[in-house]
């Protein structure tokens, strides 16, 4: 929990490289309950940080994800960033 509102706290202080890194830790964590959102995150703190090619293969796997609670919006940035 902690984790992942530091990940919130540097994206929005435009800290991506630690946010990056903190979405990274809690998106591998099958136990947490914010694993989905920070795999979604995950996307839009890559492309902030200007590696758009990792975004959009972050957001193509949320999008492969139908479980996912971001799978739409995955998709309907792909289409519309990408």
């Amino acid at each position: 929990t902690v984790l992942y509102y530091k990940a919130v706290i540097a994206y929005d202080l435009n800290k991506f490289e630690m946010a990056n890194e903190n979405f990274k830790n809690i998106s591998t964590n099958k136990q947490s309950i914010f694993q989905a959102d920070a795999e979604f995150r995950l996307g839009f703190s890559l492309l902030k940080s200007g590696k758009k090619e990792e975004a959009k293969q972050q957001f193509e796997k949320v999008k492969s994800n139908s479980e996912s609670p971001s799978h739409t919006e995955a998709t309907t940035i792909l289409q519309e960033v990408f």
